[in-house]
């Protein structure tokens, strides 16, 4: 009878380790996510060594051999407490040693996601100082070659042009798509065969590209180009768009995809495919030319 006893203890003793252990196991993967996994406290270890201990001389003495000599039968002692023990002591050794590699790993998981972190800021600073530069040298050169006053119209030099792009609008409107798009490039190279001009596109789609090509996250692309379209006058974003609709097929398609001139009114395009292109309208039916 008092065999089966001893089995029954240590089949419930191994069942209780191995289900504490699960257990173990289930709050300490569902706490990493959340916060720091903590070290095992010191006197939680040593008062768990000193019951454990207690328990087994408890059992030695209850569960032994009745009359044992302790002097004679050291090695039988030793040899019942080493074959409980060890095992319990092992698994638990593999406890710490989870929790320690649990410990390194979120470490290792905070050091990398603050890397990504300065990298991230380090790009963004790379990236500001690159682009306030190149829309620095597009904001001067207007400045210099845009805004100041024709000699002979006596308004400034965007304006003239932007006029001159937009006055045969309504003209242009009323024929076919086509014939829109034929007739209104052939207006703009009339009137950007000139080196002031292109300059200006150059350095405008320079800006542009550059905002485009970037790795940064696209609410912050979107934030740069807004700060790129509030930067030229409206008069400079109408020579821009006309020019890059008829000339630039990539600069054309940058422009309406981050919005730059979609807000100019309807009759300051060149034609009315022109501002349905740009405000990603559907195009007109065909008409007759």
């Amino acid at each position: 009878m008092q065999i089966y006893l001893e089995l029954f203890l240590v089949l419930g003793a191994t069942c209780l380790i191995v289900f504490g252990g699960e257990l173990y196991f289930f709050k300490v993967k569902e706490k990493v996510g959340m916060k720091d996994v903590e070290p095992l406290n010191s006197r939680l270890i040593i008062i768990v060594a000193i019951i454990f201990a207690a328990l087994i001389v408890v059992s030695f003495f209850n569960f032994g051999r009745f009359g044992v000599v302790i002097p004679a039968d050291v090695g039988q002692v030793g040899d019942f407490i080493g074959g409980l023990t060890n095992p319990v002591l092992s698994f638990l050794a593999l406890l710490v040693l989870l929790r320690t590699t649990l410990i390194q790993t979120n470490e290792a998981r905070k050091t990398t996601a603050f890397m990504a972190r300065q990298q991230d800021i380090m790009e963004k600073e790379k990236f500001e100082a690159t682009f306030f530069q190149l829309l620095d040298r597009l904001d001067n050169y207007c400045e210099l070659h845009l805004r100041i006053k024709d000699d002979v119209a006596k308004i400034e030099v965007a304006k003239k042009i932007g006029r001159e792009l937009f006055s045969k609008s309504e003209e242009f409107s009323k024929l076919g798509v086509r014939e829109q798009i034929k007739k209104g490039a052939q207006h703009v190279e009339s009137i950007s065969d000139r080196d002031v001009y292109y300059a200006f596109v150059n350095r405008a789609v320079r800006v542009l590209r550059f905002i485009n090509n970037s790795d940064l996250p696209m609410s912050w692309r979107r934030s740069f180009a807004a700060l790129f379209k509030d930067t030229m006058y409206s008069h400079e974003r109408i020579m821009l768009a006309s020019y890059c609709f008829s000339n630039l097929k990539y600069a054309r398609k940058l422009l309406r995809k981050w919005k730059v001139a979609d807000s100019l009114k309807s009759h300051c395009y060149t034609s009315e495919v022109v501002e349905r292109y740009y405000k990603n309208l559907p195009f007109p039916a065909p008409k007759n030319s």
